[in-house]
């Protein structure tokens, strides 16, 4: 909790005016809180993860990746307050993926909290997923419907029409 805190005021000392000043009140109010989904993933699969997360925000679902990572941030300390915030971490395991350091620690990191959502590339053989997570359901990352789904399981709704939460309704007939 006391990373969250910290990760929280370095993101909002970064967006004072001046040394000294306090924020403005419409600065406050556009700062993103700590999100609800982090999504992990190789940089090799940067075409499949943007697209997973547009829709994801799109829907009304607050998401981190690195990316959002400000330079000269100390990157093992944002990923891990980032990972601790987290209601759910979606994995997307590719060839690359399954040998990254990186997106193996996450993923353990996501499992030892109950957390964690496997989702895989087109193509990827699940043969070559990491030892630890191949029991796991692991659904292709198109599947946005399954997605939602398993981010239901960790209070994660998409936003409705009106900006109240559940999934869509269906336009009459």
């Amino acid at each position: 909790m006391l990373r969250v805190f910290r990760w929280f005021m370095r993101k909002l000392l970064r967006r004072t005016p001046r040394e000294g000043q306090l924020p403005s009140l419409a600065d406050l109010m556009a700062f993103p809180l700590p999100a609800d989904v982090v999504v992990s993933y190789s940089r090799k699969d940067s075409a499949v993860a943007e697209p997973l997360i547009a829709d994801l925000r799109a829907r009304g679902i607050n998401v981190w990746w690195d990316r959002e990572l400000y330079s000269g941030e100390d990157l093992h300390d944002a990923i891990a307050a980032a990972l601790e915030a987290a209601k759910a971490v979606i994995v997307i395991w590719s060839d690359a993926a399954a040998t990254s350091m990186w997106v193996r620690d996450e993923a353990r990191r996501a499992a030892r909290k109950s957390k964690l959502i496997t989702t895989h590339v087109a193509g990827f053989d699940l043969e070559k997923i990491p030892l630890g997570f191949g029991e796991r359901h692991c659904a292709s990352v198109e599947d946005r419907a399954q997605l939602i789904r398993a981010l239901g399981r960790f209070n994660v709704q998409p936003l409705g029409p009106s900006g109240s939460v559940g999934s869509p309704q269906p336009a009459p007939v």
